[in-house]
């Protein structure tokens, strides 16, 4: 099955989609994680790989 074709899989969709948007901008109502690697990582390389970024 296609969740897309579900009307209330893509409100739900919609609804994370714009959450993470949100918290990806202010770090409010979450936790952010950094894996191993990217912590080991100097600050100014972390900003760099922008992954993230909207």
């Amino acid at each position: 099955m296609n969740v897309e074709a579900d009307p209330a899989s893509t409100t739900r969709t919609d609804r994370v989609r714009a959450l993470n948007d949100a918290f990806r901008r202010s770090f409010t109502g979450g936790h952010v994680m950094l894996s191993r690697g990217i912590a080991t990582l100097p600050p100014e390389q972390r900003r760099e790989r922008g992954a993230f970024h909207a």
